[in-house]
């Protein structure tokens, strides 16, 4: 349950969500069915910002050339060739960006997940833009929502711990 804090204040501007976990082992299906899930309301709540979705890459031009379809193939592509091939413990990882060429309206969204070794972690991180002014009232359904997609251990907003959820 949500319950307001002395520390709600300091973030009237948010600038990124992580939802952090520790050692999980899950099946590609089962992390794809989340992050579907997940671009799905990102896409849905922010569209203006997650119109598409592209690969991360090394320059802007090679990114641009990887738009990803938010649906259970091209994800679960994506996250089998991004799977530690040589120790399946280390589990998987996605990166996405929304296109934007303009810095300050470039987003993205990326994750590890999978990952049960007991030396590693897994989680989803949101980056918004930096022209946007989002209030932690104005996104806290998304950040229920990933929290609880993902069964997560740890918020953190703006990169500080939340104990307020």
């Amino acid at each position: 349950i949500y319950k307001k804090n002395a520390n709600t204040m300091k973030y009237a501007k948010i600038e990124s969500i992580s939802i952090i976990w520790g050692a999980r082992k899950e099946s590609i299906e089962s992390i794809t069915d989340k992050v579907v899930t997940s671009l799905e309301h990102l896409s849905m709540r922010f569209p203006d910002i997650f119109f598409k979705f592209y690969c991360l890459g090394n320059n802007l031009q090679s990114s641009l050339k990887q738009e990803v379809f938010i649906n259970k193939e091209c994800i679960t592509n994506i996250l089998k060739e991004k799977l530690d091939k040589e120790d399946e413990a280390f589990g998987t990882r996605i990166g996405l960006w929304n296109g934007k060429k303009e810095y300050e309206e470039q987003a993205s969204c990326s994750a590890k997940l999978g990952s049960y070794s007991q030396y590693l972690f897994n989680n989803f991180v949101l980056d918004l833009p930096k022209n946007t002014s989002y209030t932690l009232e104005e996104i806290k359904d998304t950040i229920f929502l990933l929290n609880k997609l993902f069964i997560g251990e740890e918020i953190k907003i703006n990169g500080e711990t939340q104990v307020s959820f």
